[in-house]
């Protein structure tokens, strides 16, 4: 959700880019819809001659650059991505971390997670070059629809799944060289610094709703000074919500009226990483796009996951959504939801505040129309106004039922 120039790549581009980085020839372009940066999806001849950072190699730590190549035929299909990456991802300044966000989804790929392969330029380089001179980044593109466009699978058994799978990935990337990941201070997008969002409330028409949202705002970075600083930092996605999980319905074992909880897990919580494995869950749900990777906390990020999945989710009670997250996330590390506790809400309503007035912002600043700004935006403004008449013992009843049904204690204490 970077702020820096929006790539302006056409068709035509994209297969000269192909052509001279790559050494591809595209059978076809189609642009697809994107945020701040650009995704191409391409269909190529099926003999190319491009190499992958091959997944053997992709250690912690390790330079992507001394990998092991092996080409990239051997990963599957001839449908391919080519990102075009935001002007401000690809400055001198933050060009290592946008490099070091790549290694950390290959070095998830390698530990049993389903995320893209990366592919070399012809020369051997992570990252290629448009016309505009923008950097490109070719993945594979992983099989299915993104889990948001079709919201009506949106189950309890999907709520638990995801919460679970985030919280592996943040065991996980516990391992991970984390240098150069640094959140941006100016960053308004992250969440430690929503402080940064009362310079952007001007945008909000509505002064009813500008002074909601600036108490809103103004309660989090209080809950965020009191409780953050005892809180551990680990590597998080920065941008995980359900149009960034890719699932293929027809391959996997989903069904859209399966509203029941899935098996508990063992009596001795967290059940980690490989439990997960074994369940299948690393590989039901595909993740993309870690452009907003960081050292944060990753409460925040769940927390943001539960406000993504009250917009998005309409076939589970609105309370009970954040009951079924965390259940998932609980079944893996109990550690941020015990720490956090109620706050977990007060921070998913801050993430709606942001939402709007970062996306209202970011449509009216723009130089070119792209509706994608807006996405989700009326929706959170929906979700923010029913849940800010609900009050915090409500919630905290509500998700605990969630956590008892499944057998886990309740933390949470108005």
């Amino acid at each position: 959700m970077s702020r820096g120039n929006r790539p302006t790549e056409t068709s035509a581009d994209v297969i000269q880019a192909l052509a001279d980085c790559y050494d591809l020839k595209a059978r076809q372009v189609t642009d697809l819809v994107s945020y701040s940066s650009r995704n191409f999806a391409v269909e190529v001849e099926p003999q190319y001659s491009g190499k992958c950072i091959g997944d053997e190699a992709v250690q912690a730590g390790a330079d992507a650059e001394n990998c092991t190549e092996r080409t990239a035929q051997k990963e599957s299909s001839q449908k391919l991505v080519l990102k075009i990456f935001n002007s401000a991802l690809c400055t001198e300044r933050t060009l290592p971390k946008t490099r070091q966000q790549v290694r950390c989804s290959q070095f998830l790929r390698q530990r049993g997670f389903k995320c893209p392969l990366v592919i070399r330029t012809c020369h051997g380089e992570m990252f290629g070059c448009a016309a505009s001179q923008s950097h490109t980044l070719l993945m594979t593109m992983l099989q299915g629809q993104q889990l948001g466009a079709d919201q009506s699978r949106i189950s309890s058994r999907v709520l638990f799944e995801v919460g679970a799978l985030l919280a592996c990935m943040h065991l996980t990337l516990k391992e991970c060289d984390h240098r150069h990941l640094e959140t941006d201070p100016c960053n308004p997008w992250a969440l430690e610094n929503m402080h940064l969002l009362l310079d952007y409330l001007h945008c909000i028409q509505d002064k009813d709703e500008r002074l909601m949202l600036e108490r809103i705002i103004t309660k989090f970075h209080q809950i965020s000074h009191d409780k953050l600083p005892k809180m551990e930092k680990g590597v998080i996605h920065g941008d995980f919500h359900d149009y960034n999980l890719i699932v293929d319905w027809e391959a996997a074992d989903f069904r859209a009226d399966d509203n029941t909880p899935p098996p508990q897990s063992p009596s001795q919580p967290p059940y980690f990483l490989e439990d997960a494995r074994r369940s299948g869950i690393l590989q039901k749900y595909g993740i993309i796009d870690f452009e907003e990777m960081s050292v944060s906390y990753p409460a925040l990020e769940l927390s943001r996951l539960i406000a993504d999945m009250m917009i998005d989710c309409h076939q589970v009670a609105l309370l009970d959504i954040g009951g079924h997250v965390l259940a998932g996330y609980t079944s893996v590390d109990s550690t941020p939801v015990e720490q956090f506790g109620i706050c977990l809400f007060d921070t998913a309503l801050a993430c709606l505040a942001q939402y709007i007035v970062l996306s209202t912002s970011d449509y009216q600043g723009q130089e070119e129309s792209n509706d994608y700004c807006l996405l989700g935006t009326e929706d959170s403004r929906a979700v923010l106004g029913r849940m800010v008449k609900v009050d915090s013992a409500e919630v905290c009843s509500a998700w605990g039922k969630v956590l008892t049904a499944y057998g886990f204690d309740s933390p949470f204490i108005v």
